[in-house]
């Protein structure tokens, strides 16, 4: 029987690997690291957009349970207007006009331990790094006894501070978040629409009779 023996050079080229199939084997894994790293990078992003929204809905929340408590407390056919000062009657005297909400407990306790702040009117002392939301509400006539109560609480969708924009009068900023084109500018930076996510609730009111 013949025995066949192989080279030593031949058996060094089979045992090993060459440079280019190192190379190739380096390409693949660097292609598939980077495929992982954008997958987590959107399920952080998905994360936080989702928080976000859970958060700003929960700020909302707060803002309308407080004007439909302060109907129910002082709107009725003896006080047609509303209390004077109260969220309510800022919003039944400027009827369908966007407003800032102003600070109330419920709305700061809605707020706590979240990311960031809320920020509302009088609250000028917040520095502006800190802010993450803030709302806005309408009330719109429907009939002598009921009315309709929006709200909406903003936020940026890249978890960047909003407290220049919403320094900004009511209008300009809705005005923006109303059209997909819209624009606001703030000092030197131009804001576009789609920078910003917002949790919308609305609810109706009736006047109660006495």
């Amino acid at each position: 029987m013949k025995t066949r023996l192989l080279r030593p050079g031949r058996r060094a080229r089979r045992a090993g690997y060459t440079l280019v199939e190192v190379m190739i084997a380096m390409g693949v894994l660097t292609i598939g690291s980077s495929a992982i790293i954008a997958m987590q990078r959107v399920s952080v992003m998905g994360t936080v957009s989702s928080q976000n929204l859970v958060n700003g809905s929960s700020i909302a929340a707060g803002v309308a349970a407080r004007i439909g408590s302060e109907a129910n407390a002082t709107w009725s056919t003896v006080n047609p207007d509303g209390l004077s000062g109260t969220l309510f009657n800022q919003g039944k005297t400027n009827l369908g006009a966007w407003r800032r909400a102003d600070p109330s407990n419920a709305v700061k306790e809605a707020a706590t331990g979240l990311q960031g702040q809320h920020r509302s009117g009088a609250e000028t002392a917040l520095p502006v790094e800190q802010v993450a939301y803030c709302s806005f509400f309408r009330i719109t006539k429907l009939n002598d006894d009921t009315v309709r109560v929006d709200v909406r609480t903003m936020y940026s969708r890249q978890g960047n501070p909003i407290g220049d924009e919403c320094a900004l009068s009511a209008p300009t900023v809705n005005a923006m978040l109303d059209s997909p084109t819209g624009t606001v500018t703030t000092g030197s930076l131009t804001h576009v629409h789609d920078e910003y996510g917002v949790a919308f609730i609305s609810t109706a009111v009736r006047r109660v009779n006495l």
